[in-house]
This record gives C-alpha cells, structure tokens and sequence, in this order.
C-alpha cells in the first residue's frame, strides 16, 4: 500500500526501506508479506518447500560462510551477531550487501535476489521446452485454413459448378471488405491545417499505424503542439470529415495559418516514429535515466546517488526531452551498460528481470500494477517439484563480476 513519506510528504510504497524521492528512511516499513520468511530458518525452510536443486547448483548458500567462488549466501557471524548478506564473485573477492543486527531486512535482501534468480532459470527452462514457440508441431490458425481450401481446391475439377461457387464466396466477402474500409475512410477528416473557435489544429494520417491517426491542437499562448488527443477529447464537429471540412484551412503549412509548421515539430517526431524512444541508458545533466520500454511513456527508472540503486520514475516526472524520439537523441545514450558511466548497470535490477521473464512468457507488462509477490506464484504451483528442474539450473549465466 502507499504511505506518505514524513520527511518530503510524497507517497511511496510501505514496502520502501527509504523514499525514494528524498532518501529519508521510512519508519513504517513493511519488509515482509504473510508468505515470506522473516529469518535465516525461515528463508531455509521457504527454499526446501520448493524443492529447489542443492545450494552447490544454484549457488545460494544460506545460513553458510560459503568461501569459494560464486555464491549468495546469509549467515549469522557468531562473535559479533550481525547478519552479513554476501555475494562471492567469480575471482573469489567477496562484496557484503548487508552486515548488522536487522535480520528481517537482511532476509528480504538475499530472498528478493533468490527470487529473480528463479525467475532467470523459470524463463530459460521454458524458453528451451518451447522450442521455437509453436508447441507440438502446430502451426497457425491461418496457415491450418489456407492449407484446407488449398486441398479443396486441388481436389475438385477447374471448371466445377462448387469450385465457381466457391470462388464466389471468396470473391464477394473481399470486395464486402474493401468498400467496408472505403466507407469507413471517406469520412475520416483529410489530413491537414483546420481552425475551429480560432484554434489552430492538425490532422495527421502520417503515422505508420492507423492508431496514431488522430488531432493535435496548437496552443497559442504556450507556442507548443499538443501531444496526440484522444478520440473523445478531440472536438467532436471534428471527427468526421462530413463536419470537419467546414473548418479545413490547408493540406500543407504557410506562414498565414498562424501557427508553426506542425512536421517541424518534436510531436510530428514522435508520431512517425510511432512514440517510442530507444532502450537504454541516458543521461541528462548529471542525472541517469534508463529507458526499460520503447514505448516513450513507460519504463523509465532514475539512477539514485542516495540510495545506490534504481527506481522507477513517472512519465510526468521525466525531462521533455527524453520522451521525445527526436530530442532524445541529444542525450549521451549507450543501449548497454558502460563501467566508465560510474553508475550500475541496471540489468542486474529485478525490474529488468521482471521485464525479460514477461517479454519471453508474452504476458502482459504492466507497471503501474506490478507486484512481485501477487503477480508471480511463489506457493504451490506446478514448478513447486523436483522434476520442474530436470531441464538444468543454469547460473554460468549469472553476471559474477558485478556486486549484487
């Protein structure tokens, strides 16, 4: 649930150890839900409910000052009693996440990495079951159909009286199509300049796909395009061409319509190139962004000094001119991750994690609903055997060079 942080009043997460707007620490922190373990037994006994393969396979040794190369691990040191939460990298160079007397949080440190990397080894064992995607040997439903008429039509006699017939059929349910969409079309509005109430708009039919097909308004005392409007927003004498025509000005601009030529600017930008902007890292000033999506609008996470970690920002929040496809480009960007940026790469997020499971599994993505523990089954569900890992565990993947 969201709580208001005390420090900065902003409204963050209860599960935030700290805000994530103003780095103050959160009092009232929620680290566990109903099903996570709150102790070292407890992540132990979590780990052997699910069956998973022994620690020396996925290399997560709990409640052990494992020594060698490659590992998580958890332990309680018995001279001091601080919980220390430690990943041994591939050299054997130890790097400690968390070292002192809060075991619960040190818990949910290595138990949130368990997770991802389960997610990581889920992913992988289904993207090898899968094959190439098409289970079984099927094919497409349209592939299954075309093969059919194709049979019928090879089994009847060229010049049958079903044979014309069915040539008709087909022929009379695509011209019923065509001058469907040639009536739909000749009410849409003409692509151009219009004025209605003394307000400059477009309409644009630029856009590679037909959902980009929509208004844009001028406003005059900002001198700025408007994003693209939704259908309902727009005017509504405007949304036919039946209408829309008495308020048509031109198809293309001059200095007499009063408003600046619309494919000059950063909205016609993003309209052929569809409203997405590069994945990667940017940086702006001497902030860091990385862009998750390529949709301009969702995905984007800032890079926090205070924290040493990312979180995810809102499209609001976002500098102008990184949404934009053409304005962004005038950032320092790199789609991979550059030791020399002095930030972490943010591929070893859960959120990237998170992203890569839902983009292999085709669900959806969403991030304004997202939540680890209620999207994905961490109970009894049918990965919870000992056979769901005969595919192989696989952690030479894993990014051993890296901190966390």
């Amino acid at each position: 649930m969201k709580i208001k942080c005390s420090y900065c009043g902003a409204y963050i997460d209860d599960t935030n150890a700290t805000c994530p707007h103003c780095g103050a620490p959160n009092e009232g922190v929620v680290r566990t839900t109903s099903t996570q373990p709150l102790t070292i037994e407890e992540l132990q006994q979590w780990y052997a409910d699910r069956h998973l393969p022994p620690a020396e396979t996925t290399r997560f040794f709990i409640g052990e000052d494992y020594q060698g190369p490659r590992a998580f691990g958890i332990y309680r040191d018995p001279q001091s009693g601080n919980v220390v939460v430690y990943k041994n990298k591939a050299n054997g160079q130890r790097a400690v996440r968390y070292q002192g007397t809060d075991e619960a949080y040190a818990v949910n440190e290595i138990f949130q990495r368990l997770k991802q990397e389960i997610i990581e080894q889920k992913s992988n064992i289904a993207k090898k079951k899968s094959g190439n995607g098409k289970k079984n040997g099927s094919s497409d439903g349209f592939d299954i159909a075309a093969g059919v008429i194709g049979s019928v039509l090879g089994c009847l006699p060229l010049g049958g009286c079903l044979t014309t017939i069915l040539i008709g059929i087909i022929s009379f349910v695509g011209v019923f199509a065509v001058a469907t969409v040639a009536v739909f079309l000749e009410d849409e509005p003409n692509r151009g300049y219009y004025n209605y109430l003394s307000t400059p708009y477009y309409f644009s039919t630029d856009a590679g796909s037909s959902d980009y097909h929509g208004w844009f308004s001028y406003d005059q005392a900002g001198g700025n395009w408007s994003d693209l409007m939704r259908v309902e927003i727009a005017p509504e004498e405007l949304k036919r061409n039946k209408t829309a025509r008495q308020y048509f000005i031109s198809r293309d601009w001059s200095p007499e319509l009063g408003c600046p030529d619309f494919t000059a600017s950063v909205q016609y930008g993003d309209l052929v190139n569809n409203f997405q902007v590069n994945q990667g890292y940017y940086q702006y000033g001497n902030d860091n962004y990385y862009h998750l999506d390529t949709d301009s609008a969702v995905g984007w996470y800032l890079f926090s000094e205070v924290l040493d970690d990312w979180y995810e920002v809102d499209y609001d929040d976002v500098p102008e001119d990184l949404v934009h496809s053409t304005t962004s480009e005038d950032f320092y960007y790199t789609p991979d991750w550059n030791s020399n940026t002095q930030i972490s790469d943010f591929e070893d997020t859960e959120y990237f994690t998170e992203y890569q499971y839902n983009s292999d599994s085709g669900s959806d993505t969403s991030w304004d609903n997202y939540d680890s523990d209620s999207d994905y089954d961490w109970g009894d569900s049918d990965w919870d055997s000992g056979s769901d890992w005969d595919s192989g565990w696989d952690s030479g993947g894993s990014d051993w060079d890296s901190d966390w």
